[in-house]
């Protein structure tokens, strides 16, 4: 019982690797850490043999054995956090999806290539490199329990991105991203809110599927496309940043439970037929002093409950709940590495400070 329950304590913490040569990963894990670690730390240079092996710890090889009343499910390794953060990705090596032979996707410099973790059901947190200047699609596609990725510091996030990862409630896209592409959270069917703060368009399908989605702040958004919201009936509060000028046919369709919405335009997006069909009437929609009319007069938005209030200094909740502590220091000014008794003087992601008293 001593023995497996240190085990159990080995295998639970994170584990650093070093992969100083590309395509050497097997050589420094054993079987019993490639099968039983759940916290994996890498740095150095992974190519496509590397990755493949990621994906085995996983989850991207398990697979339903079909033998009637004998089914069952059949699991490869139980890796749930893995942290690429310090990684160089490079190519060569095998590659890291062969499907029936005609579809192989190699890695790529500086790239995270096409389904690189699609289909890993174990991963639950993800830190990507931050060396990446690409991020294609498919990413994560398929990854049932993933429920939290860091980003790089990139400008566009490829499609599909989070089709079908039903464990995802909550994601914070950093500043740098300006683009992502269609369906990229369709069908993530428990996720509650999104920060994006600098996305400029919302393409085809984002958020289709998204029955959970209660907050969404899209500081940056410009013009909200094709169905983009459609049947998210659990959407209840949407800020629309001042940039908004188009919103495309059914964006907000059947959105039922939509009933708040801030738009800091001081003239009426243009909104295509059937933008908010199936949106409640009472739904409000709070607009600049001296903007009342003319969103009542607009096609679309006179549907709906437009009420005039006093929009300066609005910071929506989303963001204020998202901030986050990037540096500690003592009552000396000394930067220190976690809380300590006495006073803290914590500095946040949004510039500010606080003052902590530790007990």
């Amino acid at each position: 019982m001593a023995c497996l329950l240190f085990c159990i304590i080995t295998y639970a913490q994170q584990k650093t690797v070093n992969v100083a040569t590309a395509g050497t990963l097997t050589t420094l894990l054993n079987d019993d850490e490639v099968e039983n670690l759940t916290d994996l730390k890498l740095a150095g240079n992974l190519n496509g043999t590397d990755i493949n092996l990621i994906r085995k710890m996983g989850g991207g090889d398990n697979y339903w054995d079909y033998d009637g009343a004998n089914s069952k499910y059949v699991e490869y390794g139980h890796l749930q956090n893995l942290d690429l953060s310090e990684v160089h990705i490079v190519s060569g090596g095998d590659p890291y999806l062969d499907i029936w032979k005609s579809s192989r996707i190699y890695t790529k410099d500086d790239v995270l290539t096409a389904s690189m973790f699609a289909c890993c059901d174990n991963l639950i947190t993800v830190s990507l490199p931050k060396t990446v200047k690409t991020v294609e699609e498919d990413l994560f596609n398929g990854c049932y329990h993933l429920k939290t990725v860091e980003f790089p510091e990139v400008s566009e996030l490829g499609g599909h991105m989070f089709y079908d990862c039903p464990s995802l409630e909550k994601v914070d896209l950093p500043k740098s991203v300006t683009k992502i592409g269609d369906a990229f959270f369709c069908c993530a069917n428990h996720l509650k809110e999104v920060s994006m703060p600098s996305v400029k368009e919302l393409k085809d399908s984002v958020f289709a599927g998204c029955t959970c989605l209660e907050k969404l702040y899209i500081g940056g958004i410009e013009k909200i496309d094709i169905g983009t919201f459609e049947g998210d009936l659990n959407l209840k509060y949407v800020y629309l940043p001042a940039g908004v000028t188009n919103i495309c046919d059914g964006a907000f369709k059947d959105c039922n439970n939509l009933v708040q919405i801030i738009s800091m335009s001081a003239i009426a997006p243009s909104c295509d037929a059937d933008a908010f069909s199936g949106v409640d009437k009472n739904c409000t929609v709070y607009v600049q002093i001296g903007s009342g009319a003319n969103y009542k007069s607009a096609p679309e938005w006179k549907k709906l409950n437009i009420v005039e209030k006093d929009l300066s200094g609005i910071i929506p909740s989303v963001i204020q709940q998202d901030q986050k502590e990037v540096a500690r220091y003592n009552a000396a000014g000394i930067q220190i590495k976690k809380a300590t008794r006495g006073v803290n003087i914590i500095r946040m992601n949004n510039g500010t400070t606080k003052k902590v008293w530790i007990k």
